[in-house]
């Protein structure tokens, strides 16, 4: 296997205009929330996820735990991306699969969504706008 991509820890904030949005970001900048850091690996058979238990962290306290999410490429069905409904600069790689639905959420700009895509999608051609 070898690294494909990934992300680290960040403080993300909540998308959209007009005084809700401003006062979710109000909110955000005193208790902000943070998008766990990721890793992407692979070797063609599978692709491996390295990611904290939870994805989202409300505060600065450390998190300590670590899953790994594995998803067999010859059981994809379909790989989908589109952008996070609550947070700016975060995509969702949606993956399907025979019997369940993984979405993963990684921060725009970074590796983890061309290497996931890459890795996964290339090979199927149906791909979510």
């Amino acid at each position: 296997a070898r690294v494909l991509g990934g992300h680290a820890r960040s403080v993300v904030v909540p998308r959209g205009t007009g005084p809700r949005a401003v006062l979710g970001r109000v909110l955000h900048t005193a208790w902000p929330m943070h998008l766990q850091g990721a890793v992407v690996v692979g070797d063609g058979r599978e692709v491996q996820v390295l990611h904290r238990r939870t994805w989202w962290v409300r505060g600065g306290r450390p998190v300590h735990s670590l899953a790994r999410t594995i998803v067999p490429c010859a059981g994809v069905r379909a790989v989908g991306v589109h952008d996070h409904p609550v947070y700016a600069d975060v995509r969702v790689v949606r993956i399907e699969l025979d019997g369940t639905v993984l979405e993963l959420p990684v921060r725009a700009g970074t590796s983890t969504e061309p290497a996931l895509v890459g890795a996964l999608g290339a090979r199927w051609a149906r791909l979510s706008p």
